[in-house]
């Protein structure tokens, strides 16, 4: 496993957010709308290289999210629902 700066680790997630907005276009922004960290939890990786590149497409993911949605998505560990949770703030 290579030790990255952070100077390094910002320049693949800015390298890879290049584009997005041509991917929401051409996805739509509905295919971002998913628990990343519940999709992490069901990868295996057969290389080391792989989880670090992972990592950068997660961050990407969580950004866009937070543009597309203004937060980052969750969903119900029960119901799959996705979590709104500034309409739990409301109700508090």
């Amino acid at each position: 496993m290579k030790k990255r700066t952070m100077n390094e680790i910002m320049e693949d997630v800015l390298e890879n957010l290049e584009g997005w907005e041509t991917d929401v276009e051409n996805v739509g922004k509905e295919y971002f709308e998913y628990d990343r960290y519940k999709y992490l939890k069901t990868q295996q990786y057969k290389k080391t290289d792989d989880i670090y590149w992972t990592d950068v497409e997660t961050i990407r993911v969580l950004l866009l999210q937070m543009f597309l949605f203004q937060q980052q998505i969750l969903e119900d560990e029960w119901t799959d629902d996705v979590i709104d949770r500034y309409k739990r703030i409301r109700e508090i």
